[in-house]
């Protein structure tokens, strides 16, 4: 059986320790195939020490900017500074979420995280790194803004997370998406430059820095990897990239069957 093709029709189960339980899902050809890569950031070692290694190069970067602006500016009506942060799988770890998946053997479905985003905020665990990454920023004095496609309607759910793990923000520092913005933080991103100098970028999907990564049916794979050799320039300097081989854009370039072995190196 290739990439577990049988029909994903078995029902949401609970977890032994928790009364929540995920909507059934979509009964898709093909299920979450994610197992090595949720396992992987479950488990590895590696997994953790690149989490801690971008947070603590993002603390560098800022502290180094935060200098030479301070040397550049004699102004004190300049903006104040912040670094910019998505939520899922930069800050939050969905590993939960996740696991269901691949333990309901269903595919990704928007009512079931729809769901997590409103009743699972208990089971939100945090990435490696971020909660002192946040804490050092606040002790530098500069804002922490997160932009998350988490919908607008989860907002005081989302909030909550944070606060149990110390790191919340005012609510004009955490820009949701809904059904004007969907997926596409570009606007989000211009409001938070309008109101501060955003000294760096902090995600896991390219999407969270530039539109411009946005998977494309035409240009495919190649055309995603050709921005990034365009834009190269700004990573490690004005943006942050996490691993996350569980989900993203990437994905998007899959049929989820046998077709995706074409991929492979010949």
């Amino acid at each position: 059986m290739l990439f577990g093709q049988e029909l994903a029709t078995k029902p949401a189960v609970s977890d032994s320790k928790s009364d929540l339980v995920l909507p059934a899902g979509s009964a898709e050809k093909v299920p979450y195939r994610g197992l090595d890569a949720s396992l992987y950031m479950l488990t590895s070692a590696e997994y953790r020490a690149a989490c801690h290694q971008c947070f603590r190069w993002a603390e560098m970067i800022v502290q180094l900017k935060q200098q030479l602006r301070r040397a550049e500016s004699d102004s004190a009506n300049s903006k104040p500074l912040a670094v910019v942060m998505d939520l899922d799988e930069t800050i939050l770890d969905n590993g939960w979420f996740q696991s269901q998946q691949i333990k309901d053997r269903v595919a990704f479905d928007m009512q079931r995280w729809s769901t997590w985003e409103e009743q699972g905020a208990e089971k939100v665990r945090v990435i490696p790194g971020a909660v002192a990454f946040i804490k050092k920023l606040r002790e530098l004095g500069v804002a922490p803004v997160f932009i998350s496609n988490r919908n607008n309607k989860a907002l005081k759910q989302t909030m909550e997370t944070l606060e149990r793990f110390e790191i919340s923000v005012p609510e004009n520092q955490i820009l949701l998406a809904d059904d004007q913005t969907g997926s596409d933080k570009t606007s989000r991103r211009a409001k938070v430059e309008e109101l501060f100098d955003v000294v760096l970028y902090l995600g896991d999907n390219l999407r969270d820095f530039d539109e411009r990564f946005k998977f494309n049916a035409i240009s495919g794979i190649e055309g995603r990897n050709q921005v990034v050799e365009e834009l190269s320039g700004k990573f490690g300097i004005e943006w942050i990239i996490l691993p996350n081989p569980s989900y993203g854009e990437w994905t998007k370039a899959f049929r989820n069957d046998a077709s995706d072995l074409e991929l492979l190196y010949k």
